[in-house]
């Protein structure tokens, strides 16, 4: 529990020192590596020594909570790499999280963080997410897209502060799909950028109308049949890879019809968020405009590197 406190203190469980954490939070490093199945106890603790009304608290949670995932990415990336030396094939790649990982009371933390009322709180949680994305497949990653969706996407999209829906957006742009943009049925991509991005030439096979290096187009196409014309084009022979394939076009489906909701400004739409839709649309379109102009240039530099510091590192230990 040491690790998770959030300040120096002299009392049982309490780590003493900047010297004492360091040696703590390498220490808890190293178990990590070599048992990746203790990462449900580490969140546990992380969330059970964190105040969620402390900035500070929820800044360390977030960070230690960065900490165990990268921790465990890199052993699995170790792991994979002695397989290879050792020439031997997987039907399917392993997963990156353990087997028996807890997404449910992962998310209970993420969700109640999602619900402050803090911004500082809400971008230093979808750094978080931007950052781990990746780590998530099959299930637990459809799981975790679809509960940030559902109980989530008009709040944060259509949030009061600027910063909030840039990151928000960044994450439904750069790593809620795994394949471009472009090769995927995100319909309403050309439609947010044609009617709030007037600053820029509209050119076919860009902004989800066309798909790139092919003639293949899916206006007036019904919508099963445009997806099933992507996933004929673009399926590979990996089992995983086309899993990730049939997930992104689901959830395709998924944010264009929130999207389509904003456009239309439907009234199911929150009182509260109502107000910021349109400049949100002005960013998500100016941001989709950025995706696709690196995506055409084929620039090395098309991800976006997220982070968020509440707290200067400074005035705040446990983040050094």
């Amino acid at each position: 529990d040491g690790i998770c406190r959030r300040q120096f203190d002299t009392g049982k469980g309490w780590v003493t020192s900047q010297h004492s954490y360091t040696r703590v939070k390498l220490t808890a490093r190293a178990l990590l590596q070599s048992n990746a199945k203790l990462l449900n106890k580490y969140i546990e603790h992380t969330y059970e020594n964190t105040n969620i009304y402390s900035l500070w608290s929820v800044d360390s949670c977030v960070e230690h909570m960065s900490l165990w995932f990268v921790t465990v990415g890199e052993a699995h990336e170790e792991k994979m790499k002695k397989l290879k030396e050792l020439n031997v094939k997987l039907k399917r790649k392993k997963e990156r999280l353990p087997d028996n990982f807890d997404f449910e009371y992962y998310w209970f933390g993420i969700e109640n963080m999602l619900a402050s009322d803090l911004f500082q709180v809400l971008l230093k949680v979808m750094s978080l997410l931007y950052n781990t994305l990746d780590m998530f497949s099959g299930q637990n990653r459809i799981n975790l897209v679809t509960n940030l969706m559902l109980s989530n996407f008009f709040n944060l999209f259509c949030h009061w502060c600027p910063e909030v829906r840039t990151y928000f957006q960044l994450l439904l742009i750069y790593k809620l799909l795994r394949a471009e943009r472009q090769n995927l049925p995100c319909f309403t991509d050309g439609k947010v950028v044609r009617e709030y991005n007037t600053g820029i030439s509209h050119k076919s096979g860009r902004f989800g109308l066309q798909k790139a290096n092919n003639s293949m187009t899916y206006t007036d196409e019904r919508s099963f049949e445009r997806r099933m014309a992507v996933f004929d084009a673009t399926a590979n022979s990996s089992e995983q890879d086309d899993e990730h394939l049939l997930i992104d076009i689901m959830l395709c489906s998924k944010i264009d019809s929130y999207v389509r909701m904003c456009l239309e400004n439907d009234p199911s739409i929150p009182e509260q968020n109502r107000v910021y839709v349109n400049p949100a649309l002005v960013q998500y379109a100016n941001l989709l405009e950025k995706y696709y102009s690196g995506i055409n240039s084929k620039s090395n530099e098309t991800l976006v590197t997220l982070a968020h510091r509440m707290i200067e590192s400074s005035t705040n230990p446990y983040l050094n």
